[in-house]
């Protein structure tokens, strides 16, 4: 019974993480199209299978493109930019010592 608590736990800490680094890229990308408009089309798919990405939730971001930007030191000289990234860096970071944390004990 106590592995299961302990699983469930873990998985609802995990998972609140991964939503507020949701909520994070989808204000990061938010403000990027609308102040940094050519890095924000370099990082973003324009459709998914025919749909514009303006009548989805969120931005479709390469992949690739978008670790490398938010894992890299360019912030745009933009102090918010660099606020977005610290936070969404910092939620990476913790998912992934949660997951190893679960995965060893």
């Amino acid at each position: 019974m106590i592995e299961f608590l302990q699983f469930i736990f873990f998985f609802l800490f995990v998972l609140s993480f991964g939503i507020a680094g949701m909520i994070f890229i989808s204000q990061l990308f938010e403000y990027m199209k609308k102040n940094h408009a050519d890095i924000f089309e370099s990082m973003t798919y324009k459709t998914l299978f025919g749909i514009p990405s303006d009548y989805l939730w969120t931005a479709l971001a390469r992949p690739i493109k978008f670790f490398k930007f938010i894992f890299s030191s360019d912030d745009l000289n933009d102090k918010l930019i660099r606020n977005y990234k610290m936070k969404i860096r910092l939620l990476y970071s913790l998912i992934c010592i949660l997951f190893f944390a679960f995965i060893i004990f």
